[in-house]
């Protein structure tokens, strides 16, 4: 499988539900949440998220550990392990059509350069899509649809200074440095859902678990 389809298939395998059970349909509300702390080494990642994952994403780890400096867990494209990968379908009933879904999604990625600057972080997502464009080039023998990023804008995350990233074709991912050579690159979907009641609760649960994030330095 192409390199491009293997990432998109992976952004856009949460989105796919299938006949599931009803679920827990989050709101703004975090009072059930669960927040998950992960150590990466010289920084620490804390996150909060909704019960009630789509029954596809429950069986998701979240990680307690990420030794970020270990070259051998990042992959040729420079991406590493997962820290969420889940779902949560708005439906009225386990036998009703899923209206949409809330996802999140975050992984570490690398970068061969000391990521020491927002134009550091910058040239290393850059470099992370032409090795993909590379990578799937030598696989296939052509050049596939592409997903560079196409607008870079400065926000802050969980306290630090991070990039907001446009692509050419998945949805916006935000991006902050989590090691000398690190970077958390993540992305939060309320989108699908269409029931004005119900994306109306999607999107606070959505800004909730953005808003739940923490990066701090040991």
């Amino acid at each position: 499988m192409k390199v491009w389809a293997r990432l998109l298939l992976g952004m856009s395998a949460v989105l796919t539900t299938g006949c599931q059970s009803a679920g827990y349909r989050p709101t703004g509300d975090t009072a059930r949440w669960i927040t998950h702390r992960v150590d990466l080494g010289e920084t620490i990642v804390e996150f909060s998220i909704p019960p009630g994952e789509s029954p596809e994403f429950s069986a998701f780890p979240v990680p307690s550990r990420v030794d970020v400096t270990r070259s051998d867990l990042f992959d040729q494209a420079l991406q590493g392990p997962r820290l969420l990968y889940s779902a949560w379908d708005y439906r009225s009933g386990a036998m009703s059509a899923v209206d949409g879904t809330l996802t999140a999604y975050m992984q570490i990625h690398r970068s061969e350069r000391p990521l020491d600057s927002m134009q550091a972080l910058k040239h290393a997502i850059e470099e992370r899509g032409r090795l993909i464009a590379t990578l799937e080039y030598a696989e296939s023998g052509r050049s596939g649809p592409s997903n560079f990023p196409v607008q870079f804008d400065r926000v802050t995350v969980g306290g630090r200074e991070a990039l907001r990233v446009r692509f050419e074709i998945t949805r916006p991912s935000y991006a902050v440095v989590v090691g000398r050579h690190a970077y958390l690159m993540f992305n939060l979907g309320s989108s699908s859902v269409q029931r004005p009641d119900w994306k109306k609760d999607a999107e606070a649960a959505r800004d909730a678990i953005f808003e739940s994030i923490r990066i701090v330095s040991r």
